[in-house]
């Protein structure tokens, strides 16, 4: 074989062995990655579906959960003496309110999210003001009007959880404020143990995401063994399982957009039996009035997912939500309602 013919064919077997790498990489990014896009045939309509929660309360922007037996509703710009309210959740009656607010001791100065513990009568209250997780015993809570908790959790000022869940009694995983500037900060996965208070960067968190794009929202499910992360800002949901392995990228149809800014997408997320319920706006998320102010736009649909990332369906709800719970036992989706004159309301959950 002359020498010619030798290069030609090695060079022939490098780009076979080029081809077959790219091709196996190609394939192996495949089976973490899925897309979906909104059909008119997969969306449902439930605004005359929704019924409204009457309570005396008045309050604006909030969030909320459940916990056992009851609808927790956290003011996230509280304006009475408490900021944490309960409601029965078969009847959504209002019961108690609790949460005192304040600089004093045992009193919250600036309001956060709330969680439940890992299958204990207690709930955590972040408050931002003074840097701590309160716990909150319910038995306490719903039986002295004048209760005012005294065990609490130092939040770290470098990396600390604001949309987290617990897998056990002392581990929670979550999306954590880490500060890059002064002014800056990105989002990233942590796992945190509360009775050590260590807390570090965990699993699969996709790349190139930082500053303002990797602003999401968080959920949790030891059942399905499986956290998701919903971004604000770029046209993806991501699922991992809760070792923190990748089992799926799902990317909605802006993806690949030239121009989003101004764009919103997902907004919070949570986990109803075997799907994920996602808010999406997919669309501006500000205009302006017809006085020249700037609004903010809420959701006002529920993406669907299976577990495996795969688009399922669209709730088109009719009315813009800040905020959501799903109560499973009553299969019922719980809201805080912008443009409604009763901001609470519910309805059905069928998939």
């Amino acid at each position: 074989m002359t020498l010619p013919h030798r290069r030609i064919e090695i060079r022939n077997l490098v780009i076979i062995l080029v081809s077959f790498i790219v091709f196996a990489c190609n394939n192996s990014n495949s089976k973490h990655t899925k897309t979906f896009k909104e059909t008119e045939n997969r969306t449902v309509s439930v605004k005359d579906k929704v019924t409204d929660i009457e309570s005396e309360l008045m309050f604006e922007y909030c969030s909320m959960l459940i916990y056992d037996s009851l609808l927790v509703v956290n003011e996230l710009s509280p304006k009475g003496e408490k900021g944490i309210h309960f409601f029965n959740k078969n009847n959504l009656e209002y019961v108690s309110s609790s949460g005192f607010l304040g600089r004093g001791p045992g009193e919250i100065s600036r309001l956060g999210e709330a969680r439940c513990a890992f299958e204990t009568k207690e709930i955590f209250v972040d408050d931002y003001g003074k840097m701590v997780r309160w716990k909150f015993p319910m038995d306490s809570v719903l039986n002295n009007k004048k209760f005012k908790p005294s065990r609490k959790l130092m939040l770290d000022n470098e990396l600390f959880q604001i949309k987290y869940e617990f897998i056990n009694d002392s581990i929670s995983i979550g999306r954590s404020v880490k500060p890059t500037s002064t002014h800056s900060m990105d989002l990233v996965t942590t796992k945190q143990n509360i009775y050590t208070n260590k807390i570090e960067e965990y699993g699969y968190n996709f790349p190139e995401i930082r500053g303002r794009e990797s602003y999401s929202d968080f959920a949790l499910s030891v059942k399905n063994n499986v956290y998701v992360s919903c971004f604000n800002f770029v046209d993806l949901l991501t699922i991992c399982d809760l070792n923190g392995n990748l089992r799926c990228n799902v990317f909605g149809s802006k993806w690949n957009a030239k121009e989003i800014k101004g764009i919103k997408f997902f907004m919070n997320v949570t986990i109803y039996k075997n799907y994920i319920l996602a808010s999406y706006i997919g669309g501006k998320g500000i205009l302006k009035s017809k006085d020249g102010d700037l609004d903010s736009i809420s959701p006002s649909k529920l993406i669907v997912f299976d577990m495996e990332g795969n688009y399922i369906k669209t709730i088109d709800v009719g009315y813009e939500f800040s905020a959501f719970c799903v109560d499973e036992d009553n299969e019922r989706f719980i809201a805080y309602f912008d443009n409604r004159i009763n901001p609470l309301g519910w309805f059905y959950l069928k998939i």
